[in-house]
């Protein structure tokens, strides 16, 4: 009677395919850590920036800190679009402009925390950049691009 196994050759050869399968698929879900963190920084850039535009919208100038755009009342000046702070028009204001809770705000409450870098975000007070929103992170994103410009 013959016994029915497998040999060691057949069995080298499934640990063979096993190992290529795993060198291919960890390397794509090692980096999902960074990319979640890139995802939620675009994600972050592109509220704040709607946020600081609808505040341009809304008083004809720009917040003086990006804290302000959780602030449910108007803050005391806002910036032109020369960059000198000015009082905004009364009843102008229809904040908060982004949710305080979940805005990441710095302890001092001025500024917001970039999600990626663990710093405040670059906030332009100056022409002609003025009211313009940037990460502080650095380096490479996963897809090739550069952080900075983001």
């Amino acid at each position: 009677m013959r016994r029915r196994a497998f040999t060691l050759v057949e069995l080298l050869i499934v640990i063979v395919i096993v190992a290529v399968l795993a060198s291919i698929a960890i390397p794509k879900m090692s980096n999902n850590k960074e990319r979640a963190h890139e995802a939620a920084l675009k994600a972050r850039l592109k509220i704040i920036r709607n946020a600081v535009q609808r505040v341009n919208a809304d008083t004809g100038g720009y917040p003086g800190f990006l804290g302000h755009l959780t602030l449910t009342t108007a803050p005391v000046k806002v910036l032109d679009k020369d960059g000198n702070a000015v009082s905004p028009p009364a009843g102008s204001w229809r904040g908060p402009y982004i949710d305080a809770d979940t805005a990441g705000l710095s302890p001092d409450g001025r500024q917001l925390i970039d999600p990626v870098c663990g710093g405040t975000f670059v906030y332009s007070k100056v022409v002609p950049t003025i009211g313009e929103v940037s990460s502080c992170s650095t380096g490479t994103a996963t897809d090739g691009t550069d952080i900075s410009l983001w």
